[in-house]
């Protein structure tokens, strides 16, 4: 059938213009007509104490949980309040920009507190830019939501650029703190959570961010995966100021969940409030694990062809943000960096070495922590091993695994994180099969020196997709000995999830990075996502490689993928749905 292009280019054109009109009128909904839905609220605060300061979306998708947040405010006095939100465009001159010309709402005009914000441009680094505001969505969306909830409330609007220091943001803090009254101010952030990741993924995001706010985990804001830590960092430094870290997360959304696209780029909102109150705060950590990654052969002819970003960045997605919002992420290192990558006799059939500038690439992807123990950490002998080490210190990467025999000194890395001590022991089986006994009575030693052991393991029979029994008998005992996570490795493919004594066994994640190109079973991998605060949640993320190029399933592939492996793993059947969407959570104490 022959092709009429020119109406095919019209009928895009209008598909793009209909896209265009319905955009439009989903902000005009959001600026005109906030009172839909306002008497609907989605949450109930439990605390008697007047709410001093927040965090809410700017995307209008979120527009009910928008309302609902200030329907619950609704009442409340306050002089001014105070919205902080990101530079969205890169367009500021200064990093942190603020106005003094009144905006026009739907509601009235809201008027600026022009004191405050002069007091402010008089001790920071803060200056006007009007032009600013007219277009910063972040400012502009939430404007009508305060004039109509706030009626005779004054406003200061400021923009933070993304490259504002941790002690600017802290600076303005401390303007705002003594240029009002606090306990009528309200001061908010206007902050969208996780971007352009999968529901799944931007979950196991949030979870991150969300303990760093609670917590008030100054350290660490600038890492999460938000569209502006510093507008965080502000808020949270004028909220300890003022003795006011009683916070609550109040309502989570996601696009792709409230779209129901969970496998496409989504944003997510999450709602938070703070009020007097001193902090309580709880421990978080979280790790990114993944399979066998080998940089040589057919990988290092990739990445000299195409550059190293060409492995990883489909699965990094926009701005690399899936590497995002971790505190470790790891991978099973199957060879050495040793210098300039060179080979050292003697020679072997399966011999790897690795460039150390790759070290620098992996970095760029906030990969931070190596395992050395398998059968590949001797390829180069004593000389490329003492190399590699040196190369892994020099880049600010932690490792454990040992040359031969087990030792305690190079099998385990002791990291403290949030205060909570966490053990990582590697293990590389086949060379330490006669020292079994002494890595279980280590392991004892140190769990009761630790909140938490993982384990990582080289082991069991290649191309296997089921583990043995050797293997099984390993893991108990290692789980009976005070272990609380294992990964497993070596096989080069996904092996089952065990759930022995409320504790998870990963028997093997299969390949990460790896040039196994001949089979779909080689080139499909499990990465999990672990949360460790008072409980364990672990998310799976299951993906494929092509070449080398490494990306996540979705839709029909990811499905089959959970279903295949809930089916052969070995656990309770109250988990099997879990395994299925992805996503688990072990209860401390629990009987499973």
């Amino acid at each position: 059938m022959k092709i009429n292009y020119k109406i095919l280019y019209f009928f895009v054109i209008f598909l793009f213009f209909l896209s265009f009109i319905f955009w439009a009128y989903v902000i005009k909904e959001g600026n005109e007509e906030i009172e839909s839905n306002i008497n609907t609220s989605k949450f109930t605060s439990n605390s008697e104490d007047k709410v001093l300061g927040g965090i809410i979306p700017h995307h209008l998708l979120a527009r009910e949980e928008i309302n609902s947040f200030f329907n619950e405010l609704k009442g409340e006095k306050y002089d001014t309040v105070v919205l902080i939100g990101p530079d969205h465009f890169l367009s500021a001159k200064q990093k942190i920009t603020t106005s003094v010309s009144d905006k026009e709402t739907n509601y009235g005009v809201l008027e600026i507190n022009k004191k405050v914000v002069n007091n402010i441009i008089a001790n920071t680094i803060t200056k006007v830019e009007e032009g600013l505001f007219e277009k910063e969505h972040s400012i502009f969306n939430l404007t009508p939501f305060i004039k109509k909830t706030f009626p005779e409330a004054k406003f200061i609007p400021i923009i933070i650029s993304p490259d504002t220091r941790p002690e600017e943001a802290e600076e303005l803090a401390i303007a705002l703190q003594d240029s009002l009254d606090s306990n009528n101010t309200l001061v908010l952030a206007s902050v969208d959570f996780s971007h352009y990741q999968p529901a799944l993924v931007a979950d196991f995001h949030d979870e991150r961010s969300n303990a760093i706010i609670s917590n008030f985990d100054m350290e660490r804001v600038y890492s999460m995966e938000v569209d502006s830590p510093p507008s965080i960092y502000a808020l949270l430094s004028y909220l300890s100021l003022v003795e006011s870290q009683n916070s609550k997360l109040i309502s989570h959304t996601n696009s792709g969940i409230m779209m129901g696209e969970l496998d496409n780029p989504t944003t997510s909102h999450n709602i938070f409030s703070f009020s007097k109150g001193v902090l309580n705060k709880d421990k978080f950590v979280n790790f990114l694990f993944f399979g066998d990654m080998m940089l040589d052969r057919d990988i290092e002819t990739k990445i000299e062809r195409n550059g190293f970003d060409y492995l990883l960045e489909r699965l990094a997605g926009e701005e690399r943000l899936f590497f995002k919002g971790m505190d470790f992420i790891s991978a099973n290192l199957e060879g050495v960096f040793a210098n300039d990558g060179r080979y050292y006799p003697p020679e072997k059939e399966i011999d790897f070495s690795f460039n150390p500038s790759y070290l620098k690439d992996l970095a760029e992807y906030n990969f931070n922590f190596l395992n050395l123990a398998n059968n590949h950490t001797e390829d180069q002998s004593r000389k490329g091993f003492d190399e590699s080490i040196i190369n892994l210190n020099n880049n600010n990467f932690l490792h454990a695994g040992c040359l031969g025999k087990w030792e305690k000194e190079c099998g385990v890395k002791v990291i403290e994180i949030d205060g909570l001590i966490i053990s990582m022991v590697s293990i590389n089986y086949f060379s330490s099969q006669g020292g079994i006994q002494e890595i279980l009575e280590e392991t004892e030693r140190i769990d009761s020196e630790s909140d938490y052991v993982i384990v990582n393991i080289h082991w069991g029979l290649e191309y296997s997709e089921k583990s043995s029994l050797t293997q099984q008998e390993l893991a108990h005992d290692l789980i009976d000995s005070g272990v609380d996570l294992i990964i497993g490795h070596h096989p080069h493919v996904v092996q089952e999830l065990e759930i022995y004594n409320n504790k998870p066994i990963f028997y093997s994640l299969g390949n990460f990075i790896f040039d196994q190109y001949w089979s779909k079973e080689t080139q499909v991998g499990l990465s999990v996502g672990v949360s460790i605060d008072n409980d364990v949640e672990l998310f799976l993320f299951p993906f494929k490689s092509s070449l080398g190029a490494v990306e996540l399933l979705k839709w029909e592939e990811k499905d089959k993928f959970l279903l295949d492996f809930s089916e052969k793993s070995v656990v309770n059947k109250d988990f099997i749905n879990d395994i299925n969407n992805g996503r688990l959570v072990l209860k401390v104490g629990s009987a499973y």
